[in-house]
């Protein structure tokens, strides 16, 4: 149901990293990023509401990509939370990802959400170089509690896109630490309300964990909800403004190897 962060399903076992067999590979699209780590696949698909195409593609050392919403059609897809769900490709390389990306994209009346906008060839431009860009470091929330390993490489990246002359500045978003509770009663309110004939009809069909989330959601009311909305709308405007004044942010993915 993409509503997990680790890839431990209580029905099927464990998903492993393919790095390192006792270690997480991430979730909730764990198989994918397994799978394409693995060479099992050239490419898979990922659902990412709240991370679940970056988590895995982080923790597996993969490129994962989560498209602006109503990009990628998400008909077919189970809901998670409609207003928030993705889809987007996971592959090994930043080439594999624009191709796959040029396939998946485009309007699709199927999915009310979907953006009736051109499709561009994502692929053009990627041989380019970087020189001039202007990337904006968010240094506070996201450089907070990091692993040693993951701040080093993370510094080293930023030392990478330096040396091959973009722009390195500093800057905030200011309500990224309120992320989390803004988004919450959104993707649990949204997810209970999806799940709730299910939950009446096949209980112990759920796993624990799932379950006690979706009864979460059961308890946010409509002013939560729209509390988180109009949070929201605000935190999508800083974003805006932030990317007026450089062209690409960098933070870390997660704050663990």
């Amino acid at each position: 149901f993409a509503y997990g962060p680790t890839g431990m399903n209580p029905h099927f076992g464990p998903v492993h990293n393919p790095w390192a067999k006792g270690h997480i590979p991430g979730g909730s699209s764990s198989g994918s990023g397994a799978a394409v780590a693995a060479g099992l696949c050239a490419a898979a698909v990922g659902s990412d509401t709240g991370g679940s195409i970056r988590i895995p593609a982080g923790l597996c050392g993969i490129v994962g990509l989560k498209p602006t919403y109503g990009r990628v059609s998400r008909y077919g897809v189970l809901a998670l939370s409609w207003s928030l769900d993705h889809v987007g490709p996971m592959t090994r390389t930043v080439e594999d990802a624009a191709t796959v990306l040029n396939a998946l994209a485009g309007y699709d009346p199927r999915d009310p959400a979907s953006a009736q906008v051109p499709v561009p060839d994502f692929t053009q431009g990627l041989q380019a170089g970087i020189r001039g860009l202007r990337v904006g470091v968010v240094r506070d929330y996201f450089f907070q509690h990091l692993d040693t390993d993951v701040a080093a490489a993370v510094e080293g990246a930023v030392t990478v896109l330096e040396q091959q002359g973009a722009t390195i500045v500093d800057v905030a978003l200011p309500l990224v630490h309120r992320a989390s509770v803004i988004s919450a009663p959104i993707i649990q309110g949204e997810a209970a309300a999806y799940h709730l004939p299910l939950l009446r009809t096949r209980w112990d069909d759920y796993s624990p964990e799932v379950r006690a989330r979706l009864l979460a959601g059961l308890a946010v009311s409509g002013s939560m909800y729209l509390n988180s909305q109009r949070a929201r709308a605000l935190m999508t405007q800083q974003a805006r403004e932030l990317l007026e004044q450089v062209d690409v942010l960098v933070t870390p993915t997660l704050p663990i190897p």
